[in-house]
């Protein structure tokens, strides 16, 4: 996970160990424990995402899913 991370910020010419919010539209728990050690990352799912949250990180990962079940949660 850490690596994955990292080659995804060199991509994007980011530093996203820095403050990461992974958000997933289902619990997937081989990447909440793929994820859980490493400092500054958090995984969330969809539906429990927060304003807190978004704020307290300072990159923003999500799956078109997980953008699917953001609609579907809080657009009504």
């Amino acid at each position: 996970m850490a690596a994955m991370v990292n080659n995804l910020g060199k991509k994007l010419k980011k530093d996203l160990i820095k403050g990461t919010l992974i958000v997933l539209p289902t619990t997937d728990q081989k990447i909440i424990r793929a994820g859980r050690n490493i400092p500054k990352i958090k995984i969330i799912r969809a539906d429990s995402l927060n304003v807190l949250d978004i704020l307290s990180h300072q990159y923003l990962l999500i799956s078109q899913g997980a953008i699917k079940m953001i609609e579907k949660t809080y657009l009504k």
